[in-house]
């Protein structure tokens, strides 16, 4: 897997995972349980692990993904499920810094599957 990078190697593991019933498909940031996906509603604010707020939910896309709401550039950007560490005082927590969200968050829902179905 190392020629995969950013968003991809993150959601080829979380989509490898899901296919195995593994509760450990945080992989690469040691996390070892996942968050029900129904604890996630629409309009909630989300945030890094330094708590900086970068978007808000739109909705959730089937169970693993959730799409969020247009950033100021009016892009929809999507994140797996498996980053989510918290849903504590109505927000979304992810396990990764503003950079590391930026760098690794999915123009489209569609990035994970297709990787996966490749690999």
């Amino acid at each position: 897997m190392d020629s995969y990078t950013g968003f991809s190697q993150h959601c080829l593991v979380w989509n490898l995972a899901s296919l195995h019933n593994d509760t450990t498909s945080n992989y690469f940031h040691g996390e070892h349980a996942m968050i029900d996906a129904k604890e996630i509603k629409n309009d909630m604010p989300v945030i890094t692990t330094g708590a900086e707020q970068f978007a808000e939910v739109d909705h959730l896309v089937g169970p693993d993904v959730i799409k969020l709401k247009k950033d100021a550039s009016g892009t929809h950007h999507y994140i797996p499920l498996s980053w989510v560490i918290s849903t504590e005082g109505g927000r979304v927590k992810v396990n990764r810094t503003l950079s590391q969200v930026k760098e690794d968050w999915g123009a489209d829902e569609a990035a994970c599957q297709v990787t996966a179905a490749r690999h």
